[in-house]
């Protein structure tokens, strides 16, 4: 939603919070690894990318909304499998370019998630590269992410791993006790498309953190309904 009226109106109401992807495909030029490392024709140059799909979080700053936006999956040049969900191939230019990206949006972002639904076998695409688990996956992305974001900024709050499923709590365990992301994991967030208990998961969701060492760690439900086609609402109906 851009209208600046129906956006000023949804404020005035009581909205605070706005969650949206950035999709990288749609902001990096298509290139390859090595034209980008050796900044052919000024690729590597954020002056150079197109940022025109993201006055969105200007907009929303401007209003006084608490933006959280998710770093959203891959540029197919640079995946295993030459699409925008599968996994890096090149760590250095992966986290160039979030380092970039964040760099652009630094001051008007109040959270940052990092990629989505990891766990889904559409979202997190495995073909072509050398990993089997998802999860295994997943943390390496997280650590190259929240490293590049954490080189430019010590402070903004990084979260995962913005599962599909309730039930994975053990991508949250996962994340807070490897070494390599613990220390940058600043909130929980998961997503709920079935019947269920809110109360009960998200005390789910804390007990973990307070199983390992973050009793006061927020947790975050990012996307519900009734199921993902949104065919019924609200949940229980």
């Amino acid at each position: 939603m851009d209208d600046v009226n129906k956006l000023t109106s949804v404020r005035n109401a009581g909205t605070v919070f706005m969650r949206r992807d950035c999709y990288i495909f749609e902001v990096v030029p298509n290139t390859t690894i090595s034209n980008y490392k050796n900044n052919v024709n000024g690729v590597a140059d954020p002056n150079n990318w197109d940022w025109s799909k993201y006055s969105w979080v200007d907009t929303y700053h401007n209003l006084g909304y608490k933006v959280m936006m998710i770093m959203s999956y891959n540029t197919p040049w640079l995946a295993y499998n030459n699409e925008m969900h599968g996994v890096p191939k090149d760590w250095d230019v992966y986290r160039d370019i979030i380092k970039k990206i964040y760099q652009h949006f630094k001051g008007k972002v109040d959270f940052i998630e990092i990629w989505n639904e990891p766990d889904h076998t559409h979202f997190l695409r495995l073909d072509g590269s050398p990993y089997t688990d998802r999860l295994v996956a997943y943390k390496d992305i997280y650590h190259n992410a929240a490293s590049a974001i954490r080189s430019v900024d010590a402070s903004i709050p990084i979260g995962g791993p913005v599962v599909s499923n309730p039930s994975f709590t053990n991508w949250a365990a996962a994340l807070l006790t490897d070494s390599r992301t613990g220390s940058n994991v600043d909130f929980l967030t998961y997503h709920q498309y079935q019947n269920g208990s809110y109360t009960e998961e998200v005390t789910n969701w804390k007990n973990v953190a307070a199983q390992n060492g973050r009793p006061n760690m927020p947790v975050y439900l990012t996307e519900w309904n009734y199921d993902w086609q949104y065919i019924k609402t609200p949940i229980n109906n």
